[in-house]
């Protein structure tokens, strides 16, 4: 089975909106009819004081709890390397991690990276919330995992800007750093793909409370499908562009084979 990546990048609540929650509904459950699936909510640090992780992971957690299909774990990761050494947590087990966390690459060590990534090839599901798209800018296989991210002394070398012109996802790669955003203020998000599972049955467009419009996102993009996108206002010191704002990626690398008997 690929498994679904899925980033809501754009403003904080976008992945606290029905999206954000279809999102884990549509890649992390095989049956939703037949039980309460677990989710783990993975937090514990952000680049700065205004992305408030401690304020926000409670308000995911009632909403993927509120709809009755899921048991939702909140992992909180030290913030110190040293004591990340010893934190090992149970990816396995879980559907999806829904992560609200942005850490630079030196955090995490190794043997935690990969347990991560055989996680998600063995079938793991990845919702990526607001500023974790910030997070680990060269891991390599994280930077595949959610498509586009900003930031951390993100540029060129970690793929083009995505965005999307006249209907058509395009790719900008001249130099330059990655991420950007304008003040605070509501804008329109609008369904690109509106027969994909996650977008089907909303609005055309809707419009979201005022936020950080995320804009020139830059990363391998591949397997990527953007789902809604807002055009980025130059009067807000925005790009001129429709930015991606909900994506998928799937992940199509071979899983391990596995056989069982009865």
């Amino acid at each position: 089975m690929r498994r679904m990546v899925c980033a809501a990048i754009g403003a904080l609540v976008a992945c606290s909106s029905v999206p954000g929650v279809s999102a884990v509904h549509q890649s992390a459950i095989r049956n939703p009819q037949s039980a309460i699936h677990s989710v783990m909510i993975l937090d514990g640090e952000s680049a700065g004081p205004y992305h408030r992780w401690q304020v926000t992971t409670p308000v995911l957690k009632s909403m993927l709890a509120e709809t009755g299909l899921f048991s939702v774990d909140v992992v909180t990761a030290p913030a110190a390397r040293g004591e990340l050494a010893g934190f090992h947590p149970r990816f396995q087990g879980h559907g999806a991690v829904v992560m609200n966390y942005d850490v630079p690459d030196e955090r995490w060590p190794p043997e935690l990276k990969s347990g991560f990534e055989r996680y998600v090839d063995e079938g793991g599901g990845l919702v990526i919330v607001h500023a974790a798209d910030n997070a680990f800018p060269a891991w390599k296989a994280f930077n595949e995992m959610i498509g586009v991210g900003g930031w951390r002394d993100r540029n060129e070398g970690a793929g083009p800007r995505w965005f999307v012109k006249d209907g058509t996802l395009a790719a900008d790669s001249a130099p330059g750093p990655a991420g950007s955003h304008g003040t605070r203020l509501p804008f329109s998000l609008n369904v690109r793909d509106p027969n994909h599972p996650i977008t089907k049955g909303l609005p055309s467009a809707w419009m979201h409370q005022g936020d950080e419009l995320y804009a020139s996102l830059r990363g391998p993009g591949r397997n990527m499908t953007v789902l809604a996108t807002a055009h980025s206002d130059p009067a807000n010191q925005g790009t001129g562009r429709d930015e991606p704002q909900l994506l998928v990626v799937w992940n199509t690398r071979p899983r391990p084979c596995r056989t069982t008997s009865s």
